[in-house]
């Protein structure tokens, strides 16, 4: 919930306003976000450590009346779960570019050619934790209108999509 929290702050027209905390003996682990015609984001969570722990998603929707609507599921009621969050461990969130501050001699675009403007007027967010090449843990956020941003998310919201049941407390 923090990392959610400090991105509310920074972003706030991308992340619902959680008025539901999510149960304690859950630990936050990644989440992703696509904002268009209402914000709704969808957060990984851990039940218990190892091999023993257990994978839980829970949905958020804010509602055009303000109220939040929650859904929750666990790995065993979607086991496509976990193949959605193994992907997360190959993703790369690329590297930040400063122009003319680099090796010699420097290319006049530092950034693959653009693909064309985007024709979503969607921004697709994923954040979480990770670790930084020299191994210190650190959290991130990453948003794009396109690209692998955009594609992941999408993946993430194709394969969960036949998950999703009624609003529920995962036990």
């Amino acid at each position: 919930m923090y990392l959610v929290a400090v991105l509310q702050a920074v972003t706030p027209f991308i992340f619902p306003d959680f008025t539901t905390p999510a149960p304690r003996d859950l630990s936050f682990e990644a989440g992703y976000a696509i904002a268009d015609s209402g914000p709704w984001a969808v957060e990984f969570y851990t039940r218990g450590w190892g091999d023993n722990a257990q994978w839980v998603a829970r949905r958020s929707l804010v509602i055009p009346n303000g109220r939040e609507q929650i859904t929750w599921l666990t790995e065993a009621d979607c086991p496509a779960m976990r193949s959605v969050l193994e992907t997360l461990n190959d993703y790369s969130i690329g590297s930040i570019r400063v122009p003319y501050l680099g090796p010699r001699p420097q290319p006049r675009i530092l950034w693959p050619r653009p693909k064309g403007p985007p024709t979503e007027a969607a921004t697709y967010t994923v954040w979480g934790r990770g670790r930084q090449a020299d191994g210190s843990f650190a959290d991130y956020s990453v948003s794009a209108t396109a690209g692998m941003v955009a594609e992941w998310t999408k993946m993430a919201n194709n394969t969960l999509k036949s998950c999703w049941t009624a609003p529920q407390t995962p036990e």
